[in-house]
């Protein structure tokens, strides 16, 4: 896969091009080096930079105009049917035992460290 990196990471963003966060210490680092997530948002197919147009966009609209339609598609569930419905974002969740088990998996042993 060609690793495709904008010039500018403007060129990516739909709305609000020139949003103070994007001058903040998660994208422009110490003496104004770019940061690791800058580059990120300036990679061709970058998550960040349609999750940034999709929200601030939705964030614009008024909710009556999209909330339920998207409530009904996601849990298949129509007009008063919806409000039983729960949608819980940032919830924490343990990780899956298989994660975990990944990760420790992944860790570099004692013996190659002569520990």
């Amino acid at each position: 896969m060609i690793d495709k990196i904008l010039s500018d990471y403007r060129d990516n963003l739909f709305i609000d091009k020139e949003h103070p966060v994007f001058r903040g210490s998660k994208f422009i680092g110490r003496q104004g080096v770019e940061a690791k997530k800058m580059k990120h948002l300036r990679h061709f197919i970058s998550e960040d930079a349609v999750t940034w147009s999709v929200c601030r966009t939705l964030s614009r609209l008024d909710p009556a105009y999209w909330l339920k339609r998207i409530i009904e598609e996601a849990f298949n569930r129509t007009n008063g049917d919806i409000y039983s419905s729960g949608l819980f974002l940032w919830h924490d969740v343990p990780a899956p035992k298989a994660r975990l088990k990944c990760l420790l998996n992944s860790l570099p042993s004692k013996r190659q460290h002569g520990i």
